[in-house]
């Protein structure tokens, strides 16, 4: 059973609906290739403001995850399939043999940025 290190009252009202749509989609595509979902940036420090601040995501996948569920992934979130009630989503995706070592390096299968105020970029590492 997947489990939460945040309550979830702790997550702003207004991005949980947003969030939970995102996890489902991520586990639709990843399946059991999907290891964990983190919320970083404002809204794992609990400065997210709305209006003003981004979604900020990174997800650690299983290194077998093949290319086109990276690919995939990135379709299924970007703002015109999934909107989203933030000025943006930056969304990182990891493979877990990269994730657990420090690196000097991108190291990043999916390196996501899309919304209605961010230019909309797609970059994939190492696949």
């Amino acid at each position: 059973m997947p489990r939460s290190l945040v309550a979830p009252q702790a997550v702003p009202a207004e991005l949980r609906p947003y969030l939970e749509d995102l996890v489902q989609h991520a586990r639709t595509i990843c399946g059991p290739n999907l290891l964990s979902i983190f919320a970083v940036g404002s809204i794992a420090l609990a400065d997210y403001r709305h209006g003003r601040s981004d979604i900020d995501v990174t997800v650690v996948v299983e290194p077998s995850l093949p290319g086109h569920s990276v690919r995939e992934l990135a379709e299924a979130l970007t703002h015109r399939a999934l909107p989203r009630p933030a000025d943006g989503l930056e969304l990182v995706v990891y493979d877990s043999s990269f994730a657990h070592q420090p690196s000097d390096e991108a190291g990043y299968l999916l390196d996501l940025n899309t919304g209605p105020l961010l230019s909309n970029r797609r970059r994939t590492f190492g696949r």
